[in-house]
């Protein structure tokens, strides 16, 4: 809930035991005390706030962070709000947890409608028009430009990371929990079928040539391995789906969020590829296989390779007993990859202590060393450059070279998954056509046309 407050809190308590004392030891009635110990009182309260705060006031900012509560998310980012708040004794800043992505997106609609919204929040970089329709972003050039050294600052992100951050020119979310999608393989799968554990796959066929090589059956005739997964479950099919477009030349949405493209000829044929993987390779689980449950299988040894968010190295680079590899996106026409992730939003109609306050914390959050911090415990890749020539990221890439790889491909160039207005709604229909298509009850063309005629009944009213 949004706190409209300043605060001092010695002030808080001295005053609640003059409260309790009886105003000093008056005798007059209630109906007295209001008319001659009022004035005295609220003299003492002032003294005691100027006294106790020092001459300044402590401003109170929340902001939402859609985690669920516990792990290194959740204790590093408490050690930034812990460092913050010692650092600046003004501001007093406290995360709420939101729970998942999908929750954070609903609490955020119900805070909006109601008028109680944090000071700033965390939401998906991609959701920045949906969130502007909604009237509860609010750009920051202006802090920017009022910074010392507000152009370096900006121009220290990673592009692929930045550049997904305007809105007509307008900046409008600063950079944080980023992710990209990289290729993750198990060497030692690779030696057992003959494979060079130094080569993964470059392009589609090669993919496909190796997947299957993988894939192995037990006795009974059930996989035990299978050689390559991509994510196919809802609220997550719309990640790979951009990037395989990207790869036959095509992208999914135009820049100014208010158009898609699904039945484009790159779409059509991206999603098909996606299909054959299913029906005439039978290289990927002959099921719809979830984004949630794939790093586990990975670690396992149920999958022999995988596209999956560059936020699992950490934790596949811990947990796995075998060698990983990472490489490249293998590609059809185009080498590319998408970005993924959330971006620092400040909330309009803030006092100027309210914004001051939240632009200091998330430029706290986004200096190099906090970067370092944060990709080291969760994963995440540091979204400015300099982060990278921390002792602590140095040592981190020493354990987890993948890591590298994950950046190469950023300066790469990666691009934007799906961006649009009323982007939620887009992504559940996009969804439930790639799962149709998937399971064979639409053919990829008539579920591509469907899908974009729904499209443009929803953003028509969006566009110039």
């Amino acid at each position: 809930m949004r706190k409209r407050t300043t605060r001092s809190m010695l002030a808080l308590m001295l005053a609640a035991t003059l409260t309790a004392c009886g105003g000093a030891g008056t005798t007059n009635s209630p109906s007295e005390g209001t008319s001659s110990a009022q004035p005295a009182g609220s003299e003492v309260q002032t003294a005691i706030e100027t006294q106790a705060s020092g001459g300044e006031e402590v401003t109170d900012l929340e902001f939402y962070i859609p985690i669920v509560a516990g792990g290194a998310l959740q204790q590093t980012m408490g050690e930034f709000v812990e460092e913050f708040n010692e650092l600046n004794p003004e501001y007093h800043v406290e995360m709420i947890y939101t729970g998942t992505m999908d929750d954070n997106i609903v609490k955020l609609q119900s805070a909006a409608q109601a008028g109680t919204m944090p000071q700033f929040y965390l939401a998906p970089y991609n959701y920045k028009f949906m969130l502007d329709a909604l009237g509860i972003v609010d750009p920051v050039d202006d802090l920017v430009e009022s910074d010392e050294d507000g152009e370096a600052y900006i121009d220290g992100f990673i592009d692929s990371f930045i550049r997904d951050s305007y809105i007509d020119g307008k900046l409008v979310s600063i950079p944080f929990a980023r992710s990209c999608c990289i290729f993750y393989y198990n060497k030692d799968a690779f030696r057992e079928v003959g494979l060079d554990p130094e080569s993964p796959p470059e392009t589609w066929d090669e993919l496909v040539e190796m997947a299957q090589k993988l894939t192995k059956y037990n006795d009974s005739g059930s996989a035990e391995r299978w050689g390559f997964g991509i994510c196919e479950n809802q609220a997550n099919s719309q990640w790979p789906w951009a990037i395989l477009t990207a790869q036959k030349g095509g992208q999914i949405n135009s820049d100014d969020g208010a158009y898609t493209y699904f039945d484009s000829d790159a779409s059509i044929a991206a999603v098909q590829w996606w299909v054959d993987l299913h029906n005439v390779y039978k290289c990927v689980p002959d099921y719809l296989l979830s984004f949630v449950d794939m790093p586990n299988m990975f670690i396992e040894g149920q999958l022999a390779m995988m596209e999956h968010t560059s936020g699992n190295l950490t934790n596949i680079y811990s947990n796995a007993d075998f060698e990983v590899g990472v490489g490249y996106l293998p590609y059809a026409d185009v080498a590319t990859s998408s970005t993924g992730g959330q971006n620092f939003y400040l909330t309009p109609g803030l006092t100027e202590a309210e914004r001051e306050g939240s632009w200091k914390f998330i430029r706290y959050c986004t200096e190099p060393e906090q970067q370092a911090r944060w990709c080291a415990a969760c994963g995440y890749i540091a979204t400015v450059d300099d982060a990278f020539e921390t002792e602590t990221l140095k040592n981190y890439m020493k354990e987890v070279p993948g890591l590298q790889n994950a950046l190469d491909q950023l300066h790469q160039g990666a691009v934007t998954e799906i961006n649009t207005y009323e982007c939620q709604q887009i992504v559940t229909l996009i969804n439930d056509y790639l799962q149709a298509s998937i399971l064979g009850d639409m053919t990829v063309e008539d579920a591509m046309k469907e899908l974009q005629a729904r499209a443009d009944s929803i953003l028509s009213p969006y566009r110039k």
